[in-house]
């Protein structure tokens, strides 16, 4: 009994703890530390690299198909990348909301396309890649939507294996 109560109050201090967090995920900035506060201030990651946290996307986001994001950050809390994820019913959806990201990205005079295998776009000094795909998984009846931007030096150095 007296663990019940110790875990309910521990989960509601974290609950206060909580900050209401929306930000764009064009908005994370590779090589600084999360752009917002942890719940657990003193976090830090074990038995790997990197830690992914979902985030909360703001409705107006120029990247609008996503409702949240996750980003990436270093064990020590360095943002390197974001990825976004959205199934669809139709491939022909898919393909039109795909469409959209790809056209903001031709637009953005910090991005150019790439002919790199997997790669959309590259940013003109090479740091940062765009992957955008719709894809499916044999046996599922959906398609989804992926967009990944990453710093490729940083998500080398996290993800090594």
């Amino acid at each position: 009994m007296n663990f019940k109560i110790l875990l309910i109050s521990l989960l509601l201090s974290f609950n206060s703890l909580a900050e209401e967090v929306e930000i764009s995920m064009l908005d994370v900035e590779f090589g600084k530390k999360l752009p917002f506060p942890l719940i657990i201030s003193d976090y830090k990651a074990r038995d790997s690299y990197f830690k992914s946290f979902r985030v909360a996307q703001t409705a107006d986001s120029k990247i609008s198909q996503f409702y949240d994001f996750e980003v990436r950050v270093g064990s020590d809390l360095i943002a390197y990348a974001v990825k976004g994820v959205r199934a669809y019913s139709s491939n022909d959806k898919c393909q039109e909301e795909s469409n959209k990201v790809n056209a903001y990205f031709a637009r953005n005079n910090e991005y150019v396309r790439s002919s790199e295998r997997l790669v959309s776009f590259k940013s003109k000094d090479n740091k940062k890649v765009v992957s955008i795909r719709c894809i499916t998984q044999e046996g599922s009846p959906s398609w989804y939507l992926g967009v990944e931007i990453y710093n490729r030096e940083l998500k080398a150095k996290y993800e090594q294996y």
